[in-house]
């Protein structure tokens, strides 16, 4: 056996034992708090209370949740850490409420924690095909395993069994299958991934730029089915209340060690004084007394976001027109992502998750050597046993530069990625094409 063969053989077997590990370790390694809140409001919906599935945020978003009806259903299901509100469209709370007459919360849960895992291992498959690097398909998915699994990125979502796991499978798919030329199948599942969270809508723009008319066609014939049927079951003053949620989610911001975007990093440049502290709902003992610190961005703030929003998808179709396919796949796409994730309100580590699952074609571009240095320079800063020792070693003052690591990681990797997308123009050597 060559070398080679004999590391990715034990890199494979690692990760075995660490998926394995991470499906049969007690509930206390996986709260699954986001997983939660989507219970929650499908247990209100089939407990005919629909006015509790979303909470009322007349200023700023605080990440309350319905008070104290939350709590208590939270604490009639075992759970015992923090409790989020419902974040998502009436849709899919409907959809879940015939779910949570038939099994617990518990069995639920165990079934995420078996999935969740997978998907993200799928993400990474997709991943390699959509770049058609020459890496073989185990070392990739070992790679972009090992980065998810050592980073915020991964470790919070598996935490949480956050649905942005399911979202970023099903936005690898929009980009494998248009890759393919299946535009019907890439435009279906982005709307679906747009119908769970708004954001990836604003891809369509890469489809267009890139002459995808059918995907386009498809998103939009999907995505006005999903919106159409969301108004049919739950109704138009539910979506209302959705959209408030929204529009105060985007203009406030937020003191957390875990968010890494634009607007967590401008806030912690907001004196705490003019700052609304909230308390953390939890069920934990351990964990009252906590809070997060929240300000209204002011219309300048708000205005400035949002041109850099619009030019950062100018810039993406400028690029993708000019551009060889190569660099769309290999530069184009995780760029957009990781610079659009860090223009968007309370930029969690989870929201990259699509895009890192691109990173470990730097092994290929790059070579072993460098694309490894790569890796681990952009993975480091992100690395929860880093980010204890940090704390551990300097204090809970630590917290703050948590952010500021994280935004100067993703900044990392959208250079690695540009740089990676001027030598994919090159011609590449090896498999450049896969079945379909």
């Amino acid at each position: 056996m060559t070398p080679i063969r004999t590391i990715a053989f034990a890199a494979l077997a690692m990760t075995v034992l660490l998926a394995v590990g991470f499906v049969i370790l007690p509930d206390l390694y996986r709260p699954s708090e986001d997983l939660l809140a989507l219970w929650l409001a499908g247990q209100a919906v089939a407990d005919q209370r629909p006015d509790l599935i979303y909470s009322s945020y007349p200023d700023a978003f605080t990440m309350q949740p319905p008070l104290p009806e939350w709590l208590d259903m939270a604490a009639a299901t075992g759970h015992q850490s923090t409790v989020f509100p419902y974040l998502y469209p009436p849709l899919w709370a409907y959809l879940m409420a015939p779910v949570t007459e038939v099994i617990g919360f518990a069995q639920f849960r165990s079934l995420a924690n078996l999935v969740n895992p997978m998907l993200l291992l799928a993400v990474v498959l997709l991943a390699w095909r959509a770049v058609r690097t020459p890496l073989h398909p185990l070392i990739y998915v070992i790679a972009g395993g090992t980065i998810l699994s050592l980073s915020t990125v991964g470790d919070i979502a598996i935490q949480q069994n956050q649905p942005q796991i399911l979202v970023a499978f099903l936005l690898l798919v929009a980009i494998e299958r248009a890759r393919a030329g299946r535009e019907v199948a890439a435009g279906t599942a982005l709307a679906i991934a747009a119908a769970i969270k708004l954001f990836p809508a604003l891809y369509i723009v890469l489809f267009l730029a890139a002459g995808l008319h059918r995907a386009v066609l498809s998103f939009l014939i999907v995505g006005a089915a999903l919106g159409l049927g969301s108004i049919a079951l739950a109704g138009w003053p539910l979506h209302l209340e959705f959209l408030s949620g929204v529009h105060a989610v985007s203009a406030s911001a937020m003191k957390t060690p875990f968010g890494i975007g634009l607007d967590n990093i401008l806030a912690y440049l907001v004196d705490d004084s003019a700052m609304t502290r909230v308390p953390v709902q939890t069920l934990a003992a351990a964990e009252s007394g906590g809070y997060w610190l929240v300000v209204e961005k002011t219309a300048v703030w708000t205005l400035a976001t949002r041109v850099l929003t619009l030019a950062t998808l100018a810039a993406a179709v400028w690029f993708t027109r000019r551009m060889g396919e190569q660099a769309l796949y290999t530069s184009i796409w995780p760029v957009s992502m990781i610079a659009l994730g860090l223009l968007s309100p309370l930029s969690w580590p989870y929201y990259y998750i699509a895009p890192l699952a691109f990173a470990p074609t730097f092994l290929s571009v790059f070579g072993w050597t460098r694309g490894g240095m790569i890796l681990a320079l952009g993975v480091l800063p992100t690395n929860v046993t880093f980010l204890v020792f940090l704390q551990s070693s300097f204090g809970v003052g630590m917290n703050r530069w948590f952010s500021v690591l994280g935004f100067l990681s993703m900044l990392f990797f959208i250079a690695a990625f540009v740089v990676a997308g001027l030598r994919a123009e090159a011609p590449q050597k090896g498999r450049t094409t896969l079945p379909e």
